[in-house]
């Protein structure tokens, strides 16, 4: 027996300053419209659970809304609230259709989360994370009769509407001043049927550590998650960092064997291939020079601050990577150092990340088009 699942789960997020005990200030978000409204066509290799053979397509709908106005708020009030409520789950039994709406919803938090943090322009400040709060979750079902495949598919429309960022500003008088800052996010940015079926483990492993550095997150463990975006790109991308070994292999050998005649030492065979590792790597600029040009081939050039554009360069570049030396050498830091110098450089850290994570999905939809297009022209 199938039988349709609907599931309500409230979404929360942090509002306050992450670095204060007073909740002096916040920052909320509410959707462009009380309301929006996706339909997600799911074939069943895309169900977890369903065995093979079974072959058919549901079309699940996806709501996101709030439960009120959320420019109406006291200090006192509950944590600010989205609900997700999603239907039209054709499972056997409830533990395979919470295990499916689980992907289904952490996907949208992580992606949610990424375009809170877009229109974010305090950054330094507020860094919300979403979060599915599953033991409000309400679940429904009723038999699913008969089994019958959906015959018609909906599409979101891919074009790209950039809309300007409302703030409203709100003051509440009482024993102190608490002002509230509302965040209005259009639905198109809201991409769900993309967000739900477009699948790239490099996006995934990058989305995932972007994700782990918001909220309520140690500011140390937010650079680390962050940073490791950084690293990845490094390794990734090499091959555009635009350096030059300055020793060829001839020359590299040369220099050991002159090395290996004058060493008497027993373990000179581990000094040596150390040295060969060494010399082989050592190129023509450094690391900071490396990473701008892996970052400008990228097309990531500055970043913008409360309307004033800001360059993404080498100097910018050198200082991130000399507090991730610090750090990763277990150097001595007062907790005054600490906040500051981590601050700072997680603030850059997430305009820099935002903009490679864009990078990475564009061009894996490119790859998605390209191999589309491949598979098309073979058919014909």
């Amino acid at each position: 027996m199938l039988y349709e699942y609907r599931v309500q789960i409230p979404l929360v997020y942090n509002r306050f300053a992450i670095h204060s005990n007073y909740p002096y200030s916040e920052i909320r978000y509410k959707l462009e419209n009380k309301e929006a409204r996706f339909n997600v066509t799911f074939s069943a290799c895309d169900i977890p659970g369903y065995k093979k053979g079974i072959d058919f397509t549901n079309i699940v709908n996806v709501k996101l809304y709030t439960d009120g106005a959320p420019e109406d708020v006291t200090e006192s009030e509950d944590v600010p609230r989205l609900f997700c409520d999603i239907s039209g789950l054709l499972m056997e039994n409830r533990t395979d259709a919470e295990r499916f709406a689980e992907q289904i919803v952490n996907r949208i938090c992580k992606e949610l989360s990424l375009v809170f943090i877009k229109y974010n322009a305090n950054r330094q400040f507020y860094q919300p994370r979403v979060d599915a709060l599953w033991s409000q979750a309400k679940w429904t079902s009723s038999k699913f009769l008969p089994y019958v495949e959906a015959k018609h598919k909906t599409q979101v429309k891919d074009d790209h509407i950039h809309k300007k960022v409302v703030f409203e500003e709100n003051i509440f008088l009482e024993c102190n001043i608490h002002w509230a800052i509302v965040t209005v996010i259009p639905t198109a940015e809201l991409e769900i049927e993309k967000w739900l079926l477009t699948t790239d483990e490099t996006f995934d492993f990058l989305i995932n550590e972007y994700y782990s550095a918001l909220g309520t997150e140690k500011i140390k463990s937010k650079f680390f998650h962050l940073f490791s975006i950084i690293e990845f790109c490094e390794k990734e991308y090499q091959e555009y960092n635009g350096s030059q070994r300055l020793l060829t292999d001839d020359e590299v050998g040369n220099i050991l064997l002159k090395l290996k005649s004058c060493m008497e030492m027993l373990p000179k065979g581990r000094v040596l291939s150390v040295l060969n590792n060494v010399l082989l790597k050592v190129d023509n600029i450094g690391r900071a020079k490396k990473l701008e040009n892996i970052l400008q081939w990228m097309g990531i050039k500055e970043y913008s601050y409360h309307d004033t554009n800001l360059l993404i360069d080498k100097k910018l570049l050198e200082v991130i990577i000399k507090v991730r030396n610090k750090s990763f050498h277990g150097t001595k830091e007062s907790e005054e150092e600490v906040c500051k110098i981590y601050t700072d450089a997680v603030e850059k850290l997430l305009y820099i990340d935002e903009k490679i994570l864009e990078f990475v999905r564009i061009s894996s939809r490119r790859k998605d088009n390209k191999l589309l297009a491949r598979f098309s022209n073979q058919k014909l």
